[in-house]
């Protein structure tokens, strides 16, 4: 979205102050998450913990220019605008649904108690490879999320999903005015938030508020009232709604039959009989998939389509997962998730496991309902399923009288922690379903096998900081590249992705076309370039969209042929000059002949490019300044038979900061989106951090030696921690026998020995350190840098050299 900073004072109705001749094309309520700085438009929203006018100035510093406000900061900037309005988040919404207004493509709307986020994802993974889909970020469904999500259309979407949530009276047709949508989905109907309406029947009429414009409403038959309070609230609305069932009479009648690890589910409507196969039996996903199915088929997609996808669902990750745990337990991580109907969904799900059943339960906070008839449910589900509950908080334990008589009760998570009764779970599912302020990770923490404790934790937060300094350095109109090839850089090629499509990144690079079709099969539907592609892979790529470089004329021939031999299709490519780096490329005197291939009718040539030599190397400068007049002449040649005058692009991160002559059109953002380079150190976040834990602490003798070869010799008394990281986790032998430091509690301390290929000893003589205590080997101190001068490489080769074995962890706020 695009806006002129006037037209949103007229949106919001607010008094204008500062710099009126700006415009603005993101939204921004997060202080944390600035990127393109100089387009974003602030929401100084206030809540509970915190009022964002305390943040203005802050983003101010970080490029920002454009706040909306309920009050004058105190400084004032000339060159920013000010909104003042009396209500920020009204502000938002306003905003939001103006631009909604300008897209004419069918939005889906998705609310309910549960399933919301999953059905929406399925849904994506089911017709995401047909249809451009914009969607909401995670589950963004609440009065200010659901405009950050609606400001995410554009001009090139088939359909827009979005989620819609409510926890009180008066808040879904806020929601319905910014969708607007023309499809309604109610995936269920539970007592989540119902401390904050009167009855179900009135949280029932709030959330079918949602659905006042809809032309098709899908929903469960066996919602109570649905059809009279829908006609209810809309005289004849009820003639949309398309209900499914089990058992009720219905417009899709369903059947499942569970067949080892896999569900075969059995939909029949008026019109057709289909049967397929989803990965997956708990009861709540059998649910979502009937939901994701009938919605993708109200989408237009023919049901063989569907019906290959549902086979190959994947899980979207949420709050409940499986961990394996100590003494053979399996344990179900369903943590701050303790609604009544979230523990049915939870107890279905670990009825399907063969072992014996430990619930630990938290109080349920919230219910809207008596604790006499709230807790006597939750006995009757406990003795009917017969499992061995483990209450922990004041009001569970008041209630104990209704449980059986082996349950256990304790006051709080630390009662039970102290109690050490864990430490009898054996061979048993073990379901941890607990309300957020009883901190329930800490006994996840104490139960959960420890596999390979190495990690590799990627700063999502961190990535995001980076990306937007860069952008800052940027004209307005440049564009950027983000390079995820090589694993993005040892980090992983999806999750790095998917934030960066999330942020809005123009185009993303990989080295081969494999890694292009990965990411395709993930759901980015950014623009992908193959920097090293291969004639083998020219099928591959046309396939899956994906758009290649070309740097010779036998390639260009190859790739020509093929194309033709392909009747009516067309590519995308990306012409490579070689302007002195002398890898791939096309040199000065082979211009001519190279366009005397390119047929306009099946290629369009979208960029013209080529790569600086020595960007980052002060003496070079003029070299970099002769690479980039070559480019230019070598251009000129090229954009004079081109209908469309392609995009050039020749800086890299070096390039970015240091030379910006070479900004050009788009810029190629690689090393320094992880936080490093020689400029400008100070202003960019660490991104990824090599950890580990101590496995053992032993107490040696002067005089003994340590690890292979007796290489680390004692001259005194020592204490040795061994930790589970060798060379085959990326730790080069060169690192042992004192050669580097680890960070541990804030303290440095030196490898002794040679390393080991899964293990590596350090010397921890004096400290305090013990089993299971965190061990840094790079990220903020020591840094990956320091390591890369070690060992005489460059960072590039610290990160990728990072194997897959070693577990990637990602960390967001956001």
């Amino acid at each position: 979205m695009k806006y002129h900073i006037s037209k949103i004072a007229e949106i919001c109705h607010a008094k204008s102050f500062g710099n009126s001749d700006l415009y603005v094309e993101h939204l921004l309520t997060d202080s944390r998450s600035v990127t393109q700085s100089r387009d974003n438009l602030f929401f100084a929203l206030s809540g509970y913990h915190h009022d964002g006018h305390e943040f203005v100035e802050t983003l101010y510093q970080s490029g920002v220019r454009a706040f909306v406000v309920r009050k004058t900061p105190k400084i004032v900037h000339p060159d920013a605008v000010y909104l003042l309005v009396d209500d920020v988040l009204k502000a938002l919404q306003a905003v939001a649904k103006d631009f909604r207004r300008q897209f004419d493509i069918p939005i889906i709307a998705i609310t309910g108690s549960n399933g919301k986020t999953i059905v929406k994802e399925w849904v994506n993974q089911i017709a995401g490879s047909y249809y451009n889909i914009v969607r909401s970020p995670k589950s963004y469904n609440s009065q200010i999320g659901v405009p950050l999500s609606v400001a995410l259309l554009n001009k090139q979407a088939d359909f827009a999903v979005f989620e819609a949530g409510i926890s009180q009276k008066n808040e879904m047709s806020a929601l319905q005015e910014i969708i607007k949508p023309d499809i309604g989905v109610l995936t269920g109907f539970g007592a989540a938030h119902q401390e904050n309406f009167d009855s179900p029947e009135e949280k029932l009429r709030e959330k079918l508020l949602l659905f006042k414009d809809c032309k098709t409403i899908i929903a469960p038959a066996d919602i109570p009232d649905l059809k009279s309070t829908l006609n209810d609230l809309f005289p004849g609305k009820s003639d949309a709604l398309i209900t499914w069932s089990f058992d009720d009479k219905a417009d899709y009648q369903c059947a499942q039959q569970i067949v080892k690890n896999h569900t075969i589910i059995t939909i029949i409507n008026s019109v057709e009989k289909t049967e397929f196969g989803i990965p997956f039996i708990d009861q709540a996903s059998i649910q979502n998939a009937i939901t994701a199915y009938i919605l993708t088929r109200k989408m237009g997609l023919e049901c063989s389509k569907v019906t290959q996808k549902m086979e190959h669902l994947e899980p979207v990750a949420m709050r409940l997962e499986v961990l394996e745990g100590l003494n053979n337990c399996t344990i179900i991580n369903d943590t701050y998730n303790s609604d009544v109907n979230a523990l049915q969904i939870a107890l279905d799900f670990a009825s399907k496991k063969t072992q014996k059943r430990i619930v630990l339960l938290s109080d349920i906070v919230q219910s809207g309902r008596t604790e006499k008839d709230l807790y006597q449910e939750i006995a009757e589900m406990m003795s009917q399923d017969e499992i061995q509950l483990i209450g922990i908080g004041e009001r569970i334990s008041a209630n104990c009288d209704f449980f059986d008589s082996d349950a256990r009760f304790f006051q709080s998570t630390a009662e039970f922690l102290d109690s050490r009764l864990y430490l009898d779970f054996r061979d048993a599912v073990v379901l941890l379903k607990g309300a957020r302020k009883f901190k329930f990770e800490e006994i996840t923490r104490v139960l959960e096998k420890k596999l390979h404790q190495t990690v590799l934790e990627v700063d999502l937060n961190a990535m995001r900081q980076n990306l937007g300094y860069f952008r800052s350095l940027l004209p307005e109109k440049t564009k950027m590249m983000v390079m995820v090839k090589a694993f993005s850089y040892g980090s992983g090629y999806v999750e790095v992705a998917k934030l960066l499509q999330e942020q809005s990144v123009d185009y993303l690079g990989v080295a081969f076309a494999d890694e292009g079709v990965e990411l395709r099969k993930a759901g980015i539907s950014l623009p992908i370039i193959v920097m090293n592609p291969e004639n083998s892979a020219l099928d591959l790529m046309m396939n899956y969209n994906l758009q290649p470089e070309i740097y010779s004329l036998s390639q260009l021939r190859v790739l020509m042929n093929r194309i033709k031999n392909r009747a009516g299709e067309s590519m995308q490519i990306h012409i490579k000059l070689d302007t002195g780096m002398h890898r791939l490329g096309f040199q000065s005197h082979e211009i001519q002949e190279m366009l005397s291939l390119l047929d306009s009718e099946i290629v369009h040539v979208s960029s013209v490019f080529s790569h600086l030599a020595a960007s980052d190397l002060p003496e070079e400068d003029e070299f970099t300044a002769f690479q980039l007049n070559q480019f230019h002449k070598m251009y000129e040649q090229i954009v004079a038979v081109c209908d469309v005058p392609p995009l050039r692009h020749i800086a890299n991160t070096h390039g970015i900061i240091r030379h910006p002559k070479t900004h050009l059109d788009m810029v190629r953002l690689g090393i320094g989106l992880y936080g490093y380079s020689s400029q400008d150190k100070d202003f960019l976040e660490t991104v990824i951090q090599l950890k580990t834990r101590i496995l053992d602490v032993k107490s040696l003798k002067a005089g003994e030696t340590v690890g292979y070869n007796r290489s680390g010799k004692l001259l005194r008394d020592s204490e040795i921690a061994i930790l589970p990281i060798g060379y085959a986790d990326g730790i080069r032998r060169k690192l042992g026998n004192g050669n580097w430091e680890v960070f541990i509690a804030g303290k440095m301390y030196p490898t002794i020995g040679d390393i080991c290929m899964d293990m590596c000893m350090i010397d921890v003589t004096g400290s305090k350190v013990n089993p299971g205590d965190e061990v840094v080997f790079f990220g903020d101190k020591p840094s990956a840098k320091a390591m890369a001068d070690k060992l005489e490489t460059i960072v590039y080769e610290i990160f990728t050299g990072i194997p897959p074995r070693v577990k990637r962890i990602y960390t967001s706020e956001s």
